[in-house]
């Protein structure tokens, strides 16, 4: 009777808190992920352990299962991030060290700007735009950050040679 009251108590302290994440990483021993937030003035740390993880596992359901788990703590973090995480610790229980597994995991998580992505599968399709986007995220700059310019002009210089989409050539034929 103890437990399930004090569950509902912490359970309700969590519903009205908004939490900003700042870093996410990986601890091997015990397994588990470990968050720095913000709770309103105070930064905290997290630590969420990843239970019965297995090698074969699909790392993307993982990182959603383990996002719905503990939605509180990262609803604003990417689920790709979360998948990346859990596929570097995958490959660390195969047997990799923790450089090769990043390594391995890192070329796996980026963005490939040469792939001809009309002819990848749906779920590839799907991991190049959230990395995309998530690039794009830490590339831009809000009105608030001081490198913030409102009317920026840039001039472009004309291109050396003829390129491929040149509307002259399509007239011409």
């Amino acid at each position: 009777m103890m437990a399930s009251s004090e569950r509902q108590w912490v359970a309700s302290k969590t519903v009205g808190r908004v939490i900003h994440p700042r870093k996410i990483g990986l601890r091997l021993e015990p397994l588990s992920l470990i968050l720095l937030y913000e709770d309103g003035v105070k930064v905290r740390k997290r630590s969420m352990p990843i239970r019965s993880l297995k090698a074969t596992a699909d790392p993307r359901c993982r990182a959603e299962e383990f996002k719905l788990r503990h939605m509180t703590y990262l609803a604003s973090v990417p689920a790709v991030v979360l998948t990346k995480l859990i596929s570097i610790a995958q490959q660390v229980l195969i047997g990799l060290t923790i450089t090769e597994a990043i390594d391995k995991v890192s070329e796996h998580f980026t963005v490939n700007y040469e792939r001809d992505l009309n002819t990848v599968s749906e779920s590839e399709l799907k991991r190049q735009k959230e990395l995309m986007e998530l690039t794009f995220l830490n590339n831009a700059i809000n009105p608030l950050d001081p490198r913030f310019v409102y009317d920026k002009q840039v001039t472009f210089h004309r291109p050396i040679g003829p390129s491929d989409w040149d509307e002259e050539e399509n007239d011409a034929n």
